[in-house]
């Protein structure tokens, strides 16, 4: 698969249109969007933007094995810098639905 076009300039405040434009590229779909935390179908790994746009940070599902949230980071971060986005390997996390009916997402520190 050719890399995406780059995009001329500067990188906008939390780019949701260009990850968007990476994360299709690559077959996958954006599930849900939350303030800083893009949610991607099937669950396999979030991603959350950090306080500039060319950062963004992966966070694996911690119910994928190491190795295969390994691949999907290669696969995403080489794309997010042909963009001019740097890739940040993050904590892993959980997602698990609360008593009350909402999910509760928890962050796993390394």
């Amino acid at each position: 698969m050719p890399p995406l076009e780059k995009i001329e300039g500067n990188i906008p405040y939390r780019p949701l249109g260009l990850v968007k434009n990476i994360i299709e590229g690559l077959g996958a779909e954006i599930s849900y969007v939350y303030e800083d935390l893009i949610f991607i179908k099937h669950n396999h790994f979030l991603l959350r933007f950090g306080e500039v746009g060319d950062t963004l940070f992966f966070h694996r599902n911690d119910e994928i094995p190491q190795e295969e949230g390994a691949g999907h980071f290669t696969v995403l971060q080489r794309e997010a810098a042909g963009q001019g986005i740097s890739l940040v390997p993050d904590d892993s996390y959980t997602l698990s639905e609360g008593s009350n009916g909402e999910l509760n997402l928890a962050f796993l520190k390394k």
